[in-house]
């Protein structure tokens, strides 16, 4: 299996292809035959990013199973579901809005294999590469969890409205 890092890499915002890629992934998507696992979910609830991404089978959904949501152990990107998502508002997903202000991790961003297609990426640039690994998904219809940011939802969407 490849390795999961949280090594930063070098990352010269000026250097960067922002978005080679026509089709933008959700980095926060449900686990499908044709997602692709980038990440692992550690004992802290941080996610740590693979190396290269792996396509999900229906194999892999099978035996992975077992235990808790998939999507509460691992990251998942897929396509861009874009109107067709409870998070997409006013032409865009609300999901790096509401965590704009909070700060992640790491001063540097994470190594991420979906950065080149990423949607939050796309919207954001670096900012919410630096929140990423403090996101996963929760409860059956992909809700966001975002009990490792500081502050309550409400507190960060009237920051939003406010900005």
């Amino acid at each position: 299996m490849t390795e999961a890092t949280n090594d930063s890499e070098e990352y010269d915002e000026t250097n960067i292809d922002h978005m080679t890629s026509s089709q933008k992934m959700c980095p926060s998507a449900r686990a499908q035959v044709c997602s692709v696992l980038f990440g692992v979910l550690n004992a802290e609830g941080v996610v740590d990013f693979l190396l290269d991404p792996l396509e999900v089978t229906e194999e892999f959904l099978v035996k992975a199973a077992a235990g808790r949501e998939l999507e509460q152990r691992f990251r998942f990107a897929a396509p861009c579901a874009e109107g067709k998502c409870a998070h997409w508002k006013e032409g865009h997903c609300r999901v790096p809005d509401i965590t704009r202000f909070q700060p992640g991790p790491d001063e540097r961003p994470h190594r991420c294999p979906i950065r080149p297609s990423c949607r939050w990426f796309d919207q954001e640039g670096i900012s919410a590469c630096h929140r990423c690994p403090l996101i996963a998904m929760k409860g059956p219809h992909g809700n966001v969890n975002l009990s490792k940011l500081k502050g309550s939802r409400n507190e960060r969407e009237n920051e939003i409205e406010g900005h």
